[in-house]
């Protein structure tokens, strides 16, 4: 009950959330014949493309069977505001997806599903348990007796379980009944048992003491049938408030099972630390000051499909730093191009030597290699190494003491790499991009505005599935390619490749996107036939044949002259050749831009899973 100043008396006050029910979510998109196809990928001998492409996966009871379903589970809090008022409301989004899909399927929004949503306060005054109770018993379903499921008119029983939960490192803490606390807790991370005084000397993972869960399930134990004093004690001992939900779960490790989003700790954190203690430095050294670094940063020609700072982006000085905003999306940015931009100004003649810029290059690379679509075992020792070198190095440059706490992190980069594989699979930036249709559907949201989301967002997603008939869509799992300025093509082009008909129109386009990643004409690929060349060869697109479902690039071949280790890139000019490549067969996905700068041109792997920085740079 609460007091009504409106009615002057005591009113019922009823906590809404919203929960949509997993086995029937679940079950709907198995039916679907092409997902089914698709839960079985085959992967790269040594080369790990997915999360289940790892040892976690291959050791694991449930997880090692081929078919078994992977469920992916994220939860983070979006701000939704009334456009005709002041007042913002905290949501909690829990939202999930299988890691059996296609990895760049699965990153569409499509492919994420709401799972339940409820107010910030009140899932604090209620826990999570009450809101994913029933998640719990479809999980513990999924791995005893399976869920039977008709496809094409035969019955399949799936078997799987919980793979990974997904989420900020803060949230996740308070979910597994931790105590939330960075700066100030004495035990900052629920991962590692290390306190706040040792964790800015810790350099490798091997030096940090992980927790288990068996010492795990004994403090809970301590802490639960402690009298109250002795509670409070062992609460603040221990680190722990009370024992995680997710213990339901059979053969569920939280501590391993728990990924560390690079987008959080990075792009939001390390990388912003970094970048300003670099624009600090430059300006104490009087190479250039903080009005002239935003004209270069701002006026640079970023990439027509890649963020970039926006024209309020602004630097400025506050308490003896440099200071600005930027989103995950616009750091990266900023950290594949800030050597370019210091090049084309003539600064990094200035910098080269300093230690501060060798910190910023070995963070670069450590991106680089975080955010690459394939990895190999090679990448993760490569990894390992440098983070050692570049935390040694950045307290060489800046002191220990300007460490944050999501520095620690990085030593555990390596160790969830040997489990999952690519870290830019265990990343919260797909479920990141789910806030935004919530965000987008914000207008007329009611005192219900947990069923408001919950109830649109599921229109949403039925009528990808369906028709208006209550017939099942061709095709859900993708929408198709995006192909801009079509100009169709005589009959005759045809002969340019073996997989094109003559009897088919044909059509010539300088931009296509196919599975979120875009190739425009003027950029270039990597057309060796390894992910990971001794000396790789580059192609320049001239121009994109499209037939049906075939892609094809029309390449400028281009010679590799040398590595620029100052700059982390590879100069190249042209060749008089050129040859034409199915984009299907290009074993490095991701087209790489090109720069002109100073008459050179510049080719740059970024990400890649691989480093090229010596160690006597």
């Amino acid at each position: 009950n609460a007091f009504s100043k409106k009615k002057q008396r005591h009113v019922l006050r009823i906590h809404k959330a919203q929960y949509i029910p997993f086995k029937e979510s679940l079950i709907n998109l198995l039916k679907k014949p092409e997902v089914y196809e698709s839960l079985n990928c085959p992967s790269r001998a040594n080369i790990m493309t997915d999360l289940s492409t790892r040892s976690f996966c291959y050791q694991h009871p449930v997880f090692k069977l081929p078919d078994s379903l992977k469920i992916i589970l994220f939860y983070d809090d979006i701000g939704i505001d009334n456009p005709l008022g002041t007042r913002t409301k905290s949501v909690g989004m829990f939202y999930w997806t299988l890691a059996n899909l296609p990895r760049f399927v699965r990153s569409q929004d499509r492919c994420v599903f709401l799972l339940a949503c409820i107010e910030k306060q009140h899932l604090k005054q209620y826990g999570f348990t009450i809101v994913l109770d029933d998640f719990f018993c479809t999980i513990e379903e999924l791995q005893t007796h399976g869920i039977p499921v008709t496809i094409n008119e035969k019955l399949h029983i799936f078997k799987g379980s919980l793979l990974l939960i997904c989420g900020d490192i803060l949230d996740l803490s308070q979910m597994h009944g931790f105590k939330c606390a960075f700066r100030l807790g004495r035990k900052p991370f629920f991962y590692c048992d290390v306190n706040q005084d040792t964790i800015r000397r810790i350099n490798k993972g091997s030096e940090c003491h992980l927790r288990k869960l068996e010492k795990y399930d004994k403090n809970c134990m301590a802490i639960d049938f402690a009298n109250e004093r002795e509670k409070a004690r062992l609460q603040k001992k221990y680190g722990i408030i009370s024992l995680s939900p997710f213990r339901k779960i059979n053969n569920f490790d939280i501590f391993h099972q728990t990924g560390i989003d690079i987008m959080h700790a990075l792009l939001e954190g390390i990388c912003q630390r970094e970048l300003k203690l670099l624009l600090k430095h430059i300006q104490q050294q009087k190479f250039a000051n903080l009005s002239s670094l935003t004209s270069m940063i701002r006026n640079f020609q970023y990439g027509c499909n890649e963020p970039s700072p926006s024209d309020k982006f602004n630097l400025s000085s506050e308490d003896n730093e440099a200071k600005f905003r930027a989103s995950a999306s616009e750091m990266l940015s900023l950290f594949k191009y800030i050597p370019f931009i210091f090049h084309q100004s003539h600064l990094t003649e200035l910098i080269s030597a300093s230690v501060g810029w060798h910190s910023f290059l070995l963070l670069r690379e450590i991106i680089s290699i975080s955010l690459a679509s394939e990895i190999d075992i090679t990448s993760i020792e490569k990894l390992e190494e440098l983070v050692t070198r570049y935390l040694i190095t950045f307290d060489n440059a800046y002191g220990y003491v300007q460490r944050i706490p999501k520095h620690h992190l990085l030593v555990h980069f390596g160790e969830q790499m040997h489990r999952f594989g690519s870290l830019r699979f265990t990343s919260c930036m797909i479920f990141e991009k789910k806030h935004s249709f919530f965000k987008r559907i914000k207008y007329r949201n009611f005192r219900n505005i947990a069923f408001t989301l919950a109830d649109r967002h599921q229109h949403y997603i039925a009528s990808l599935m369906y028709t208006c008939s209550n017939a099942a869509t061709s095709s859900f799992l993708y929408s198709g390619h995006q192909i801009k300025k079509v100009k169709e093509l005589d009959s005759s082009a045809a002969k340019l490749h073996y997989l094109l008909d003559m009897e088919k129109n044909l059509y010539e386009t300088n931009q296509v996107t196919l599975f979120g990643i875009t190739y425009v004409v003027g950029e270039a690929v990597l057309i060796n036939d390894s992910v990971f060349p001794i000396d790789p060869v580059f192609g320049k697109i001239l121009t994109i044949i499209v037939q049906d479902k075939i892609v094809l690039l029309r390449l400028q071949l281009m010679q590799v002259i040398v590595f620029n280790q100052k700059l982390c890139v590879y100069e190249v000019r042209l060749l008089d050749s050129s040859v034409t490549k199915n984009v299907y067969e290009l074993k490095h996905v991701w087209p790489v831009r090109l720069l002109k700068i100073s008459n050179s041109l510049f080719a740059s792997l970024f990400p890649y899973g691989r480093f090229y920085l010596t160690s006597n740079e």
